[in-house]
């Protein structure tokens, strides 16, 4: 047991030095006048200190440049339309993918979230009788990878969705391949995890 702790400890250990350390920007002008939430070129405020002489605000409400809450509607807009556009600037830098066996696959399974290892297990048994599957784990859902999607959507007759819920990556994913493939939801409600064989399964009956 206590052989299995540091093992796991070591893991942790090891994971946490991969981890890139980016400290937020600082704020430049003086304190007195400081616009604590006014954005520069790259859309990002630089962010101050505590202590060291700026007003510091901090408001999860909708807020204007001055940290203060505000209700009307131009400065909701102002502010939901620089983060959006700050997400949308960054997509690049924030989507997270995992790609298994794709290059000669002939169908894909994309999956997220905890049914990702089953699907994982549902390649490696694909490929064991003789099925050429990849696999495509969403490490980020939003914003969605539509470009990484619709590339490998056209190199492959069909795309298979692992949702515990009722579609909703399944229908962005139909959104993105605009038909260069099949999509097929495999969908399950309740809870109840798939397993690597009841994917499999259900793939050979709807690839006949």
């Amino acid at each position: 047991m206590i052989l299995i702790i540091v093992r796991i400890l070591i893991q942790i250990i090891i994971e946490l030095e991969k981890i890139k350390i980016v400290n937020r920007k600082k704020p430049t002008d003086e304190a007195d006048g400081h616009l604590p939430y006014k954005a520069e070129e790259d859309l990002i405020p630089p962010m101050a200190v505590a202590g060291e002489g700026y007003n510091v605000m901090t408001t999860g409400l909708t807020h204007d440049e001055r940290g203060y809450p505000a209700l009307e509607v131009d400065a909701q807009k102002v502010l939901l339309t620089r983060l959006l556009d700050k997400i949308r600037k960054n997509k690049d830098k924030i989507i997270k993918l995992e790609e298994y066996m794709l290059d000669d696959a002939e169908f894909v399974i994309i999956s997220f979230g905890i049914s990702s290892r089953a699907a994982k297990g549902a390649v490696n048994l694909a490929r064991k009788k003789g099925l050429k599957a990849g696999y495509l784990r969403l490490i980020t859902i939003w914003p969605f990878p539509d470009e990484q999607i619709y590339q490998i959507a056209e190199k492959v007759k069909a795309v298979f969705i692992t949702e515990i819920n009722s579609g909703q990556v399944t229908r962005e994913v139909q959104r993105v391949v605009k038909g260069k493939a099949e999509v097929h939801g495999l969908l399950k409600l309740g809870g109840a995890i798939h397993t690597p064989t009841e994917i499999v399964e259900e793939i050979e009956r709807r690839m006949k």
